[in-house]
């Protein structure tokens, strides 16, 4: 095992330079155990990868995301020249909410340039790409306004894209217009209506029929989605996960529940690894 958050796993008959490495990244307020579950289930399948598992921003994410970004950089190119001196093949990311803004202000920074054409699997588990505009989770809205005055956390600010009075100039709608994910051979977007924490229009990236009747943000968000889709050169793959929740609880009602889940349901995990595994190949 490699020091910090990065594991290698397994030793293959193969060279560096066909090594594929896939990248873990963390939400708000998490930490690299979180996605530890989804990488044991990959290295089952794919016991030669090498796999990252992103501590850099652990107790960091009340910042700035574009910060957060350099930091996942900075981490993912430590680890290729430490366990890749000689190169390596594909280069993946599985992201859980709030990291999944966290790649893509990563990708888009210089020190990535040279590992742009291996990009290879981008997957994102209820991550708000668009923020939280034409959020309907009230009890969320006010949990992140009291957030926002309490621990002064300018993460929420530009996720609410209330970092600037000028939408076009808040973080998250400069972010859409960054080049990052038409470098991935593969794209998805995982996203639950029964997650309240990421909006489900904007974990998939797509319009809202708010938006297209909105006089103040509409042209505003939709031409955000406009500004991650339209690069693509490969359709754009979504899914809509279901969990099964027999149990009701503050957490369930208020949507983050599903949220949890995406990161500690085994079936669903299972199901994931095993139906899109040639997408990590």
């Amino acid at each position: 095992n490699g020091g910090g958050g990065g594991e290698e796993v397994g030793i293959s008959e193969e060279g560096e330079e066909n090594k594929h490495i896939i990248v873990f990244v963390h939400g708000y307020q998490g930490n690299s155990w979180d996605m530890r579950l989804f990488k044991n289930h990959l290295a089952l399948i794919f016991p030669e990868h090498l796999f990252l598992l992103s501590s850099n921003n652990e107790g960091h994410t009340e910042g700035d995301i574009g910060d957060m970004g350099g930091r996942l950089a900075s981490e993912i190119v430590e680890f290729i020249v430490e366990n890749c001196p000689l190169g390596f093949k594909k280069l993946s990311i599985v992201a859980h909410s709030l990291g999944g803004l966290i790649a893509r202000a990563a990708i888009a920074k210089k020190k990535m340039e040279p590992y742009l054409s291996r990009l290879h699997t981008f997957m994102s588990l209820a991550s708000p790409h668009c923020g939280y505009m034409y959020s309907k989770n009230t009890v969320l809205e006010t949990g992140i306004w009291v957030l926002k005055k309490w621990s002064k956390s300018l993460c929420l600010t530009q996720l609410s894209m209330t970092d600037d009075p000028n939408p076009e100039n808040c973080f998250v709608y400069k972010l859409s217009k960054q080049r990052g994910l038409e470098h991935f051979q593969n794209c998805l977007l995982l996203a639950s209506q029964q997650d309240y924490y990421s909006p489900f229009h904007s974990s998939r990236i797509e319009l809202h029929h708010d938006a297209l009747r909105s006089q103040k943000h509409g042209k505003v968000y939709t031409s955000m989605v406009q500004n991650l889709l339209k690069p693509l050169k490969r359709p754009i793959r979504r899914y809509n996960v279901s969990f099964v929740n027999k149990k009701t609880n503050l957490d369930s009602i208020i949507g983050r529940t599903a949220h949890i889940l995406f990161l500690d349901n085994h079936l669903y995990m299972v199901m994931v690894c095993h139906v899109y595994k040639s997408l990590f190949e």
